[in-house]
């Protein structure tokens, strides 16, 4: 959602649709907030970050704002001159969009340095566990990451080139299986992050290997989609399922359609080309 405005807001249509999009969800959101506290008796508490954004007295005014915008643009859209109905054309909106959004990326970055590094979490308030990267953040992810790591750099030069073989991460930390138990009453066999996981089992070559499939397919995609828009979908589908990866590992259900996305945006490059000709 943070990224589609740098390729939607090329036009008033895209900036319409993607203020119309956001302000449904964020009436989702209140919805949602409103029947986990009318109805907390009767329904599955909500926690984490989402518990965060639909708990605030301030989504109301959020919501409100997002529709006002929304029903500006159209009206902006319907009685403003032709001339100037093509106003983000000119990349204003979208290089607006990106100054913020670089902006917002280092300050998150700062401040994830400053509670976990310079020990000042405690002033970030209710954000602390989102920013105080340990062992404890993300259900145990910061520990399970470590250890990882810890194992990682154990191997030999040839093992860290080609790691110790696919899905053996539960092999490989067999010797903290007794720490996890007393700390945390359970086994991990997975790193929760498929980088992680894939330099631990398939090595640098594997890790790099997959990561240049990945970006090359996407560039080549964006480079479509200047004559095919409706790959630009696939380029998000497939970047929010690599971004998502960074807590989470490939799953078999999940996976082989990621790849099939992939090798779909990938043959649209052929198709036009067969048809060009």
């Amino acid at each position: 959602m943070l990224f589609l405005p740098l390729y939607a807001f090329r036009d008033m249509y895209g900036l319409r649709q993607y203020m119309l999009l956001i302000s449904m969800i964020s009436t989702e959101f209140m919805a949602i907030g409103v029947i986990d506290k009318r109805y907390a008796s009767h329904v599955l508490p909500i926690g984490g970050l989402f518990r965060l954004i639909v708990g605030g007295d301030w989504l109301i005014f959020v919501m409100a704002t997002l529709w006002g915008c929304t029903a500006f643009i159209y009206i902006l859209e319907r009685f403003v001159r032709k001339k100037y109905k093509d106003v983000c054309e000119i990349c204003i909106c979208r290089r607006i969009w990106g100054t913020v959004l670089i902006l917002a990326i280092a300050v998150l970055v700062y401040m994830t340095f400053d509670a976990t590094r310079m020990g000042n979490g405690q002033q970030y308030g209710i954000l602390k566990d989102y920013l105080l990267i340990n062992d404890e953040w993300g259900t145990h992810r910061g520990y399970i990451w470590r250890i990882g790591i810890e194992c990682y750099m154990k191997y030999s030069p040839l093992r860290k080139l080609f790691g110790s073989g696919p899905d053996t991460f539960g092999i490989v930390t067999q010797s903290y299986y007794r720490e996890m138990i007393e700390r945390y009453y359970e086994i991990f066999d997975s790193a929760h992050n498929e980088y992680l996981q894939y330099l631990i089992t398939i090595g640098i070559v594997g890790l790099f290997s997959y990561l240049f499939l990945l970006v090359s397919s996407i560039i080549e995609m964006i480079k479509t989609s200047k004559r095919e828009a409706s790959v630009m979908s696939i380029v998000y589908a497939v970047s929010c399922y690599a971004a998502q990866a960074v807590v989470n590992i490939g799953v078999p259900i999940v996976f082989p359609v990621m790849f099939t996305l992939l090798v779909v945006g990938i043959s649209a490059q052929n198709g036009m080309d067969k048809i060009s000709e």
